[in-house]
């Protein structure tokens, strides 16, 4: 993707949490809580990341929630976690 094309937000995307910016910061401080079911319990899947995706990425289940972070709008996000989340939700 080309400097200046502007990255949709995937459908698949329910909300995005961010905890970099709290005292209970941990490595994977993004999740992306996706629109299916994934846990036994009926959890919706996410995919948590680090910060920009490159030292931490993988699929997973969560409850979605304040204990995620703080809510953020993918306009927020910087480009390369966008590249990086499109990619992943794309090719896995």
């Amino acid at each position: 993707m080309g400097e200046g094309v502007k990255m949709e937000k995937p459908k698949l995307i329910k909300s995005i949490w961010d905890n970099s910016k709290t005292e209970d910061a941990t490595l994977d401080c993004m999740t992306f809580v996706l629109d299916y079911v994934e846990g036994p319990r009926g959890e919706p899947g996410c995919l948590g990341t680090s910060y920009n995706g490159v030292a931490y990425s993988i699929f997973s289940y969560c409850e979605e929630g304040e204990h995620l972070g703080d809510k953020v709008e993918w306009s927020e996000l910087g480009d390369d976690i966008k590249k990086h989340v499109i990619a992943r939700l794309e090719n896995d």
